[in-house]
């Protein structure tokens, strides 16, 4: 039989793979797709793909971590609440239907047809993430890391045949469809496989469907608030840009917030992997101070040479990556990888408080955040347009960071003393940019990181355990 530790382990090196290999296939689609539309068209197409996000969790309910709960702690029977959940889904698709041929009417012209068309791409990805909830309640995490690499494959088709066909935005929406329906028939087939596995023969239908359905909409209203908190504070921006400054500079903001986005492999995984390690150390004030300072410092090791980097390099990478008519994004993407470092050391203190259960605080805080995010824009971007909605994010994350560690102040402080051991690193890094950008972008960009990596391993930037116990997450 699997050992606990082998299996988490097995599910980390499959969470870790898949991130990566989307995020470049994701990386891969967005520099041609914005290449290919040009700006205008790609803010268009931004957008929309702001609202899929809107209504998939409008007609998911979260219902992944509630089949979970479900299905491992409270006993139900897998297939009758399935039936239900998708029963929900689709009376929730039809009126996220209803508005989104609503919202396209406000907006006029193509967004007409393309915010309903959002709803069936919607549909199939709520569905797609359901059906993977039966292989995560048998705590095998490799379907969905398999499903998220293959979305992202169905993308990079769907922006070839866009270069091959020139089939225009609703072309491209139908395409990524298309490869969302694929995913969505993989999800379904695993899970199929698995659920006469998970359910037991004697298991029958809850004696009062009528009042199960009202509880499971209730958890599923319970389980997405949070989700809906984060969704208005990460895609927000992109609505008030365009509304405030037009769908060009949108083109810009969201070609400089895609570039970012493929670091935040960092926070997620850090994520997902610190939620269980702090659930066994709260019992200890002292091991849990320990493990918060730590993952805040490597997290901060890990985030502050991107910064350097982005600042030495952002003319030249978003040339490179969307070319000329972009240019526009590069200060924004050095300000919104600013934010990376704050959304990255925020994670341990949200971290902490979910395994703590004070969801209540963690919500509180990120509505707080939130008001901040949506302030700032409604005041900065008509006269910064892009610019101001990275600053706006920037100070929303600071707000995030600083009232996430105050509110557990004793870690907050720890956390900071064990920043002391990076500081001669980071004054190495910043030196050798400052010094070097004028002579070579990227020159300064290798030099600085590989200097700034020797002095932190071998300088003293990581004490003798700290070394130990990277090596060892290396190993694993």
């Amino acid at each position: 039989m699997e050992s606990g530790a082998r299996r988490l382990g097995r599910n980390l090196k499959w969470l870790l793979a898949s991130e990566a290999g989307a995020r470049a296939l994701g990386f891969v689609y967005v520099a041609g797709i914005a290449r290919l539309l040009g700006l205008e068209n790609f803010g268009v197409l931004s957008l929309t793909l702001v609202y899929v996000e809107v209504f998939r969790l409008l007609i998911g309910f979260s219902f992944q971590e509630v089949y979970v709960r479900e299905v491992l702690h409270n006993g139900t029977s897998p297939r009758p609440l399935l039936r239900r959940m998708f029963g929900i889904q689709m009376a929730a698709s039809v009126f996220a239907l209803i508005l989104g041929f609503g919202i396209g009417r406000v907006y006029g012209g193509e967004l007409e047809l393309l915010v309903p068309l959002a709803t069936g791409l919607a549909l199939l990805r709520s569905v797609g993430q359901t059906w993977l909830a039966v292989p995560a309640a048998h705590e095998d995490f490799r379907p969905r890391a398999t499903y998220s690499v293959l979305e992202r494959a169905g993308a990079v088709l769907a922006l070839a045949g866009l270069w091959l066909f020139d089939y225009g935005l609703p072309g491209i929406l139908l395409a990524l469809t298309a490869g969302s329906l694929c995913t969505a028939a993989f999800a379904r087939v695993v899970a199929n496989r698995l659920l006469g596995e998970m359910e037991s023969p004697t298991a029958s239908e809850s004696p009062n469907p009528s009042l199960a359905t009202r509880a499971l909409l209730r958890s599923g209203v319970e389980f997405s608030g949070l989700r809906w908190l984060g969704l208005l504070h990460s895609r927000s921006d992109d609505i008030l840009v365009e509304a405030l400054a037009g769908p060009e500079t949108l083109g810009i903001y969201a070609a400089a917030y895609r570039l970012m986005e493929v670091f935040k492999v960092i926070p997620n995984l850090a994520e997902q992997t610190l939620f269980p390690n702090f659930l066994k150390r709260l019992k200890d004030v002292r091991e849990t101070r320990t493990a918060v300072g730590r993952v805040f410092k490597y997290l901060v090791a890990l985030t502050a040479p991107l910064v350097a980097i982005s600042w030495a390099l952002q003319d030249e990478a978003v040339r490179v990556v969307y070319g000329q008519p972009y240019a526009g994004a590069a200060p924004v993407w050095f300000i919104l990888m600013g934010s990376l470092v704050l959304i990255s050391v925020s994670r341990p203190f949200l971290v902490l408080l979910r395994a703590e259960g004070r969801l209540a605080a963690a919500n509180a805080i990120a509505v707080c955040s939130l008001l901040v995010n949506l302030g700032l824009n409604l005041l900065l971007i008509p006269k910064h347009g892009a610019l101001g909605a990275a600053a706006a994010t920037c100070a929303s994350q600071a707000t995030f960071f600083l009232l996430a560690s105050g509110l557990r102040r004793e870690f907050g402080s720890a956390a900071l003393k064990y920043m002391v051991g990076l500081l001669p690193s980071l004054v190495v890094l910043v030196g050798l940019v400052m010094i070097l950008q004028r002579i070579n972008p990227w020159t300064a960009a290798i030099a600085a990181t590989f200097a700034y990596g020797a002095t932190l391993w071998f300088a003293g930037g990581f004490n003798p355990a700290e070394r130990r116990q990277l090596q060892s997450l290396a190993r694993g």
